[in-house]
């Protein structure tokens, strides 16, 4: 993914800690759930790399009330969906 040896990406320490910090604000403020007729399948892969499972489709929940205020105050953007 990011290279090896002489070749390797400069950035992969930023790059993993990047991903690292999204995924865990991710966990913090959604409750991920599975949506009503598309079932989750981690077992079946894209066939490409052998890593990656095929998309699927959740559901976000906040987990608390005040997660989006949180996040604007942050500078995250458009990752919360007000429901009116």
């Amino acid at each position: 993914m990011f290279g090896a040896g002489r070749r390797i990406c400069p950035g992969m320490l930023v790059a993993e800690r990047e991903i690292w910090l999204a995924i865990s604000r991710m966990l913090w403020a959604f409750d991920m759930q599975e949506v009503p007729g598309h079932p989750i399948d981690l077992k079946e892969y894209d066939g490409k790399s052998g890593r990656s499972p095929v998309p699927f489709v959740v559901q976000l929940r906040e987990r608390f009330e005040g997660v989006g205020a949180v996040l604007e105050k942050e500078g995250v953007r458009g990752m919360v969906e007000q429901e009116g």
